[in-house]
């Protein structure tokens, strides 16, 4: 069977995003962030600022390495799937064998670099670092299927897959805290099992649904072609959002890290609404008209533009007590570059949700132009910034770039799909219409 191309003319019949997908993908992301912080909070209470330092370096490099050679091949899941239903049993079984051996040259590939680079890593277990390396296939099976699923329509179980993992994570922590015998390692290991728990949950739903066929090469060369053009821009703002700390660990040192580390866990809480709306409007801009899909794409950005903005200012308002309140006066540290990564607040809203429509539209080279931008503004920064003001250097660095990849994206937006730039600031009617969206998503939840 031969796959078709996921740049092909898309289906003329959009379908609209509803209320109910976005309101339960959105409270799925909010599951998985306060669990996250769970995780955050037990480990930096009973660790300490150092030992979450170096859990949160070994999941750095876990993270930043497997995105570095997964090939964005999530992206042509996502699109192809969406399009061509009869695509879906051989897209999962492709996604099989690209995870593992991907993953595998991958954590190769981190072994070799930590050991000729030492600059690039802290002084850790090799124990520690082999449970963080052999997560790496993990990581890329539960993307690759986390965006098959969405590429179906199948939210429900994607959302659950999601929460699978830091659910997991932070029972078995809470149960090794109580006992006593949390550490760097079992932590780690936690983190592991959750991760693949995740990836079998998605396995075993899309066998039940539409099963395995066999490994079809020629759709995983076109997914591969496809994925490769996004992948630039995906391993960049990979490299935006996590080599400030893979830096931050390796220069400033384990404790710097852990103060950091706090300050990104409440932050990100602001990527969580234009994550789930571009997740759930995805298919929509897949199926749309470019004039249709560009317009549509500004509306949701100025909606959640307008809800994010909101939470940043409760951010800045609440650092005090969100870090050192909660987390305790060890952590008071984290409260400045906290304040400041809100700053950045635009620039993810834009570089999320744009993103998604550029993909989305056949441009995934934009996409990554875009998100290229962004990353070599936060590469000079943070090498400028860190070895002086550590944490904090990291948030204006983190800042200032994602606010780059965000005007960039939008820039892209107005020229690829004639979006006037009028059309992307927020107006009254706005919240008129957030609000008739929330309406109808509760209503649909209670039914």
């Amino acid at each position: 069977m031969s796959a078709e191309n996921p740049e092909a003319a898309p289906a003329p019949k959009p379908r609209r995003a509803g209320g109910r997908a976005a309101l339960s993908t959105y409270a799925s992301y909010i599951g998985v962030s306060l669990f996250g912080l769970g995780n955050v909070l037990l480990i930096s209470r009973v660790l300490g600022p150092t030992g979450r330092g170096e859990v949160t370096f070994l999941m750095t490099v876990s993270g930043i390495t497997g995105y570095l050679f997964n090939l964005s091949v999530q992206e042509a899941n996502a699109n192809l799937s969406g399009l061509k239903e009869h695509l879906r049993p051989a897209l999962g079984t492709n996604s099989v064998v690209l995870s593992l051996g991907l993953g595998l040259v991958a954590a190769a590939a981190a072994v070799l670099a930590l050991a000729y680079a030492p600059f690039l890593s802290e002084d850790v277990p090799a124990s520690d670092l082999a449970i963080a390396l052999v997560a790496i296939p993990a990581v890329t099976l539960q993307t690759y299927f986390v965006y098959l699923a969405r590429g179906s329509s199948k939210f429900t179980i994607a959302n659950v897959a999601m929460l699978v993992a830091p659910v997991f994570s932070f029972f078995a922590n809470a149960v090794l805290a109580v006992a006593g015998v949390l550490s760097v390692t079992s932590s780690l290991a936690c983190w592991s099992v959750g991760l693949v728990l995740s990836a079998v949950t998605l396995i075993v739903d899309h066998k039940r649904r539409v099963g395995f066929a066999a490994v079809d090469r020629e759709l995983g060369r076109e997914a591969v072609v496809f994925g490769t053009k996004s992948h630039l821009g995906g391993v960049m703002a990979t490299g935006s959002y996590r080599m400030d700390q893979w830096i931050l660990g390796a220069v400033a040192g384990p404790r710097e890290l852990g103060l950091y580390s706090v300050a990104v866990a409440w932050f990100e809480s602001l990527f969580l609404l234009p994550m789930a709306i571009g997740a759930v409007a995805r298919q929509e801009l897949v199926t749309a008209p470019r004039h249709e899909a560009g317009r549509r794409a500004a509306l949701l950005f100025r909606v959640t533009l307008i809800v994010t903005l909101v939470l940043a200012a409760i951010l800045v308002i609440g650092a005090p007590f969100l870090c050192a309140g909660i987390f305790g006066e060890s952590f008071s540290g984290s409260i400045e570059p906290l304040r400041l990564l809100a700053a950045g607040a635009l620039g993810i809203v834009s570089a999320k949700l744009i993103g998604v429509a550029l993909i989305a539209q056949r441009r995934p080279l934009l996409e990554s132009a875009s998100m290229g931008s962004g990353f070599v503004v936060a590469i000079v920064l943070y090498l400028i910034l860190i070895p002086s003001d550590a944490a904090v250097g990291a948030a204006i660095a983190s800042s200032i770039a994602y606010s780059v990849a965000g005007i960039a994206a939008a820039a892209f937006l107005v020229k690829a799909l004639d979006v006037p730039v009028r059309l992307l600031v927020p107006r009254p009617d706005d919240v008129r219409a957030l609000a008739r969206l929330l309406g109808r998503g509760a209503s649909a939840l209670r039914r």
